[in-house]
């Protein structure tokens, strides 16, 4: 009864990825030092994640770990920053809240695909992963304690850029984990992957705007500290990661840097990693500046204003966590996953432009709503796809980590361009929304082109 409940699609992928390690085995040694010399792959052997017995045990502290990345990227930059370059610089607001904001996003841009590659060649008896986890998590602590005393611009920024370094290159190698994974878990963990710092982030919110006072940024930091280094620790527990088997070979530094813009020359990750681009800079666009709209454009006192939105971000992340899981289960094959993903960034599209046509609150709930679903659309299947075409998986944490350098260029992007609407055009948010409504459907646009892949046919054997 268990071998007929069985997913087919999981068991043909396990026989056909059998037939191909049997295939491996039998290569001469001259044929195999071609391939490592001609490929772009490491010629390092590959190495399998070790999960736990329980594959809920397992997906649940993986959910935890990437949840980290949404209590940086989303509660920080929505709620505690503003309310803390308000409080040092509340003349030159817009300014200062580009400037930290953006400095961050440029440290996570650049420290995201650089671990995961470095973590690629790790090979210190704590994993590969494990290590750099470590390393990103007091990282990140320190960078919180920094941010959580600054009385002046600059500290805070220095604060931010150290821990969105650190936070980013935690959730950089637990991405990298996913096409390690047996593919009974590395769908789910994929559709976790795509939703869960979204989730993580509407948790820091209503937190810090529930349990914590406000006007008391730093009591926000402290919070934050302690849910990361919880969720850190959970998931080392009961993460099983072997060592490399043998080392990599030397670093070359040139070769090495050249190499990481590798995954922006294979044109098939290229549009995946479009989509989550433009994606994640309509939701940016929207949470970056949805504190300051209810302040500024409904005129809400500062402590409601906060309660708003963790409210609008409470209703969309629920919509968006339960579609999420509904399409990554759903979703088997990559057409259903591509006309998935384009629904949803036209459903996105449509929840921001309700915002921009007809503003007051009850319309805020039903946007979110709308929003939220399109969002979960999008991001069940985003990072499946990118798993998908992926020219290979020995390389995976630099491939994944400039998948997930797309959130950090939002993060960048979209200061700029809702800072400088607000500066040409004062209190003009609905102009906001209409921006973040274009890049839905550029980011629905970006999938077009997608088409089957390498790990299509051939998935990984499982533990």
């Amino acid at each position: 009864m268990a071998e007929r409940l069985r997913d087919p699609s999981e068991e043909e992928a396990e026989q056909t990825a059998a037939q191909s390690s049997r295939q491996e085995a039998t290569v001469p040694p001259e044929a195999d030092q071609k391939m490592q010399g001609t490929g772009s792959a490491e010629p390092h052997e590959h190495v399998r994640t070790q999960g736990p017995r329980t594959s809920k045990g397992y997906l649940l502290c993986y959910a935890l770990i990437c949840m980290v990345g949404g209590l940086s990227s989303i509660c920080i930059k929505q709620l505690i920053l503003p309310l803390h370059v308000k409080q040092l610089d509340p003349v030159h607001f817009y300014t200062s809240f580009a400037l930290v904001a953006s400095a961050g996003a440029v440290a996570g841009l650049i420290a995201t695909p650089l671990f995961g590659a470095i973590s690629d060649r790790t090979t210190w008896r704590l994993g590969r992963r494990r290590t750099w986890m470590i390393i990103g998590g007091i990282s990140a602590v320190i960078g919180w304690g920094i941010m959580a005393l600054a009385s002046r611009i600059l500290m805070l920024c220095l604060g931010q850029i150290l821990s969105q370094v650190g936070v980013d290159t935690v959730f950089a190698v637990s991405t990298a984990l996913i096409p390690e994974m047996a593919p009974r878990l590395r769908r789910f963990a994929s559709t976790i992957n795509g939703m869960a710092p979204m989730v993580g982030g509407v948790l820091g919110v209503n937190l810090v705007a529930h349990v914590t006072d406000t006007r008391v940024v730093s009591q926000g930091y402290l919070l934050l500290i302690g849910l990361s280094m919880l969720f850190t620790i959970l998931f080392l527990c009961i993460l099983r990661e072997e060592p490399l088997i043998q080392p990599p070979p030397p670093l070359r530094l040139g070769r090495f840097l050249v190499g990481m813009l590798e995954p922006l020359r294979t044109r098939a990750f290229v549009w995946p990693l479009a989509s989550r681009l433009f994606a994640f800079l309509a939701y940016t666009l929207l949470g970056s500046f949805f504190l300051s709209y209810l302040r500024d454009g409904l005129h809400v006192g500062e402590g409601i204003a906060a309660s708003r939105l963790g409210f609008f971000q409470l209703l969309s992340t629920t919509l968006l966590l339960t579609t999420a899981l509904i399409v990554g289960w759903w979703c088997k094959g990559m057409k259903q996953r591509k006309w998935c993903g384009i629904s949803g960034t036209v459903i996105m599209a449509i929840g921001v432009g309700i915002l921009a046509l007809a503003p007051g609150w009850p319309v805020m709930l039903v946007a979110a709503a709308v929003f939220g679903t399109g969002f979960g659309m999008h991001a069940g299947v985003n990072v499946t796809l990118a798993v998908t075409v992926l020219p290979t998986t020995k390389e995976s944490g630099k491939f994944l980590g400039v998948l997930q350098d797309a959130i950090f260029l939002a993060l960048i992007v979209s200061p700029q361009i809702g800072g400088g609407i607000l500066t040409t055009f004062p209190r003009q948010f609905a102009l906001v929304f209409a921006a973040g409504a274009a890049a839905s459907l550029l980011a629905g646009a970006a999938l077009l082109p997608v088409k089957a892949g390498h790990n299509e046919q051939v998935s990984l054997p499982p533990h």
